[in-house]
């Protein structure tokens, strides 16, 4: 792959540990799940916070799996997946983006910014999280960071019941498409809405072309 592109950091993080500490007080969360964990970065902060939790990630790209794996096994309570989350199952395609890996998808690339312009397609498994969790024993998720670049409604459709146990959401949003067929910040937003969340805000990327930003959003 080229050289990485240095991608803008938008800076919501501590955001949203403020929010699961309104909603938590000082019991950490169970169950957090870290949705396309890229490097592992987030779960890895997540976990400086609360060290109590059980978090599960989940990567598709196979290098990109195998660098997260690497960081978990040198901590605790960090367990890592190979495949993607979607509302089936089975194998599908995938679009692995050269110079910003975090802008992989499951769906094709109109124009991915902050990446070279160039990307190949792979094949990953993909598997609805109810299914998943129910496998490891989870009764119930707290708290959910995905990163899924358009796919985020189906990886929600794909919980099933587990969602009614979400209090906290944090998830990136886009109004304007730059993959074919991704879901569209109102569609999401609608979605969780009709599923007992309130929409707590929207932080902008700084000069992002489509206008994405990060979605937190609370359960009522």
């Amino acid at each position: 792959f080229p050289v990485t592109i240095k991608v803008p950091v938008i800076p919501s993080l501590q955001v949203f540990v403020d929010k699961i500490r309104e909603v938590y007080g000082d019991k950490d969360p169970e169950v957090i799940l870290d949705i396309g964990s890229r490097d592992l970065d987030c779960s890895v902060d997540l976990l400086k916070y609360f060290p109590e939790a059980r978090i599960i990630a989940f990567e598709p790209i196979p290098w990109q799996y195998n660098n997260c794996l690497e960081r978990a096994n040198k901590l605790y309570n960090i367990e890592v997946y190979n495949f993607a989350l979607s509302d089936e199952e089975g194998e599908l395609d995938f679009w692995e983006v050269h110079g910003n890996p975090g802008g992989s998808s499951m769906f094709e690339p109109i124009d991915v910014p902050y990446s070279s312009g160039y990307w190949n397609k792979i094949k990953v498994q993909s598997k609805r999280l109810d299914n998943v969790l129910e496998s490891l024993n989870v009764s119930k998720v707290d708290c959910i960071w995905m990163d899924t670049q358009g796919s985020e409604l189906k990886v929600l459709k794909g919980m099933g019941r587990y969602l009614d146990s979400v209090r906290a959401i944090h998830t990136e949003a886009c109004p304007k498409p730059y993959y074919k067929g991704q879901v569209l910040k109102s569609d999401l937003e609608n979605y969780l809405i009709e599923n007992n969340f309130t929409i707590d805000q929207f932080i902008a990327a700084p000069n992002h072309p489509y206008d994405e930003g990060d979605l937190i959003c609370i359960k009522k």
